[in-house]
């Protein structure tokens, strides 16, 4: 027989004084709201743990896309070690060819005449 029950009984009995039955029926309305009260903090818990079990597990799956990550890097670096093309060094250029247009007095110049039948052939 639960307390509740106990004091429910105990209030409906006659020959009991008020001031007891007032007792029982303040002790029956505290022991309610303490039940209620720790409803509410195991749901809280409840989603605490819950909470708590969601970002074990997305920290398990961060760790593991990390360790591919790392593993990747690792396989491409290794790939590129073994199969990478191996870069010469520049070639040197002729420094006219840098220079820029030809001036004026050029003799290598070609005319606008010449040009312009170049691209008459090429149907321009």
């Amino acid at each position: 027989m639960s307390v509740i029950t106990s004091l429910n009984s105990l209030i409906n009995q006659d020959g009991i004084p008020e001031s007891s039955k007032k007792i029982a029926s303040d002790t029956i309305d505290q022991l309610e709201n303490i039940s209620n009260k720790n409803d509410s903090i195991q749901t809280k818990l409840t989603n605490i743990l819950m909470a708590q079990d969601y970002q074990d597990l997305t920290g398990q799956v961060i760790h593991k896309v990390m360790n591919l990550l790392n593993t990747l890097q690792d396989d491409l670096a290794e790939l590129i070690k073994r199969f990478g093309q191996v870069y010469q060094e520049a070639e040197e250029v002729d420094q006219i060819a840098l220079e820029g247009p030809l001036s004026e007095d050029d003799e290598n110049k070609s005319s606008q005449d010449d040009v312009d039948s170049l691209l008459k052939e090429f149907g321009f």
